[in-house]
């Protein structure tokens, strides 16, 4: 049954929100014995991960860097792949034009409309890895001077060369439920573009011709891409909903604007009111639109994993560097094809931000795998985490490795809206972690726009190490009001782009790295059959990775014993020689020594070092934090923060 919000979804001018959490089965919409519609999956990797094996066709999967996905390789795999799913079609007896929507970059299999007696043929066919009931999922300003962007001083002038060339060779693409191109914030950008190389090197989506219709949306140079995807609407198009991209809902405008919203624009309401002016994170940056949530008559919108998945597909096949999904994943145990999409999007060389949700009880936190950026939301203004904001621990990980991974603005953000949604306002003040992942999209745009070769990893580990666990007064982060907020609240902090693309060290890992974690939780024969047998060599005894040691910036063990000691490896990603010294805020109750403690390093190596933890006192209840920091002589900060849990207690934090 589907979750309802705790507020409603639309409350007026100044405040709302709009949940990343709640799935619904779709066959909960279909006649008891009527066909509904399914994700087929077939043995074999897709694009993005497939290592070779296949007479005549090399590997296509990126040793480093992004997926070429127009190589010849690329394409010759991606015909067999198509050939396989129509022969399996055929075998199980069903005809080419069930199929609904086909996957073959970052999924290997298909969505059709099935009877109960189709579906079990399907399953008993070989080839066939599984067949499961699409779900549906519910689509999850404080200005950027906050975040520290304007100004003489700030990132946007000191880093980029000024707001106007902020985001620029970057394609932010957008999984919601599409945009309101009229917007100002989404006005075609000044002429000629500086980076139109750059972009017409990487971009190959076929802009708005997909949409058809006198609604559909018009591509420009700053909204370069509208498609949409509703193969797995049972009943069709909600009522009053756009068949185009055309965002009917208002959810998609906003988060859009949050990202890459045009610089300065001006807001007024519908009965003429200045609300001051507005910026997205990454102003110069592009805007592709993948419509996959749609409009419903209670406010909220939904999207189906047959159409979440294809989204996921085209952004990658497309170019795109960034991909914001403020959709919910659930905060459960489970592993999704969502999960799996995302994963190989990763493997792509593609940014993910995903939303945290906005459930608000410990351990409700989603999008927890450690390919995304997984982004809560604060409130800055009273320095506050939103208590709505689904905080830590994981539970599929048994809490040793620690998510959200970072905190973004996401309280009354104003941004744009659809018309028709609400009042005729071109414009709302709306909240949620929808909006704080936005933020975070923009800001990996600006790293990536400065570091374009930089893993999805090595981004992700540039914000989380120089982000800041206060507020720009210095007051401490609390969260709604209830006290000391934490690593399970905002996770590393607020990111400060500024230091973030000149971090100093990074953690970076990979693909197999990831497998060889979801190995260690358990669920590598689940991830097996959704990774089409990849987990084989990384589930092997020696070579699983406990989620403490996976190398990523945070640190956390859910379960403190005597001792414990984990392992790190940093590269430094500056251009300069340097000599780095650790200092350690031990949590309440331990002790923690780094071995070594001093790291020299030339431009480009990497240097592994030891986190040990040990129980000083008897262990207090839930958890406690403290932080492994790295700092040179030419004020790099390099800050981990460190995390560890009682054995057997409950999931309160503590400090």
């Amino acid at each position: 049954m589907l979750t309802r919000l705790l507020v409603p979804p639309l409350v007026g001018l100044l405040g709302a929100a709009l949940a990343a959490v709640g799935v619904m089965p779709a066959a909960a919409q279909a006649a008891p014995d009527g066909p509904r519609t399914y994700l087929v999956q077939l043995s074999g990797a897709p694009v993005a991960t497939y290592s070779g094996g296949v007479a005549g066709i090399p590997a296509t999967r990126p040793a480093r860097g992004r997926l070429d996905v127009a190589s010849r390789d690329a394409r010759a795999y991606r015909e067999r792949l198509r050939e396989r799913q129509r022969e399996v079609l055929r075998r199980a007896g069903l005809a080419e034009d069930r199929m609904l929507a086909e996957y073959q970059t970052v999924y290997n299999g298909f969505a059709a409309r099935l009877t109960g007696r189709e579906s079990a043929r399907l399953r008993a066919t070989p080839g066939v890895v599984q067949v499961v009931q699409s779900r549906q999922r519910r689509a999850a300003a404080t200005p950027p001077e906050v975040l520290g962007l304007t100004g003489d001083a700030g990132a946007w002038k000191q880093r980029f060369g000024g707001a106007g060339s902020a985001g620029e060779g970057t394609i932010i693409g957008v999984i919601d439920s599409g945009i309101w191109p009229e917007s100002e914030t989404f006005a075609p950008l000044p002429e000629p573009r500086p980076d139109q190389a750059v972009i017409d090197a990487k971009w190959r989506g076929d802009g708005c011709r997909s949409q058809t219709g006198p609604d559909a949306v018009a591509c420009s140079n700053k909204i370069i891409g509208a498609r949409t995807f509703s193969a797995g609407l049972e009943g069709g198009l909600p009522p009053q909903e756009y068949r185009s991209a055309r965002d009917r809902n208002g959810h998609g405008s906003h988060v859009a604007s949050v990202a890459a919203g045009n610089h300065d624009v001006a807001v007024t309401t519908a009965a003429g009111e200045s609300l001051g002016r507005i910026s997205g994170m990454a102003p110069a940056a592009r805007i592709a639109v993948y419509k996959a949530v749609w409009h419903r008559q209670d406010w909220f919108a939904m999207g189906e994993t047959v159409d979440l998945v294809a989204a996921i597909e085209q952004a990658v096949l497309d170019g795109v560097d960034v991909i914001n999904y403020s959709v919910g994943n659930g905060g459960g145990t489970e592993l999704t094809a969502e999960d799996v999409a995302m994963f190989n999007a990763a493997a792509a060389g593609v940014f993910v931000a995903a939303a945290a949700g906005n459930d608000g009880r410990p351990g409700s936190v989603g999008n927890t795998m450690p390919w995304v950026t997984t982004t809560s939301a604060t409130d800055l203004g009273t320095t506050a985490v939103d208590e709505r904001s689904s905080v830590g621990p994981v539970a599929i990980n048994g809490a040793d490795l620690t998510k959200p991974d970072l905190a973004a603005p996401g309280d009354n953000i104003l941004g744009a809206w659809s018309p028709p949604a609400y009042n005729d306002e071109k414009w709302l003040a709306y909240g949620g972690t929808s909006m704080a992942n936005a933020h975070v999209a923009g800001l990996a745009a600006l790293v990536r726009q400065k570091h374009p070769a930089w893993s999805p990893a090595a981004v992700r580990s540039a914000l989380m190490s120089t982000a800041r666990q206060s507020a720009p007064s210095g007051l401490p982060i609390t969260h709604g009001g209830r006290g000391p907020a934490d690593a399970l609240h905002f996770g590393a902090g607020v990111p400060r782009v500024d230091q973030a693309v000149n971090p100093g060290l990074v953690f970076d890992s990979t693909p197999t790295e990831w497998l060889r974690y979801v190995c260690a939780i358990g669920h590598g024969a689940e991830f097996d059959k959704l990774a089409a047998g990849r987990t084989a060599g990384a589930c092997a005894p020696g070579e699983r990775i406990e989620p403490s040691d996976l190398n990523y910036p945070s640190i956390a063990v859910g379960s403190l014993g005597r001792s414990r000691t984990v392992t790190r490896t940093v590269t430094n990603v500056s251009g300069d020689e340097s000599v780095y010294t650790a200092a350690v805020q031990a949590p309440a109750g331990t002790s923690v020594t780094v071995a070594p403690d001093r790291l020299t390093l030339r431009p480009g190596a990497s240097a592994t070092f030891t986190v040990r933890i040990d129980r000083s006192t008897a262990p207090g209840a839930g958890f406690a934090h403290g932080a492994v920091t790295w700092s040179d002589s030419t004020g790099h900060v390099v800050r981990s923060p460190l995390t560890v849990g009682s054995p057997g207690e409950d999931q309160q934090s503590v400090r």
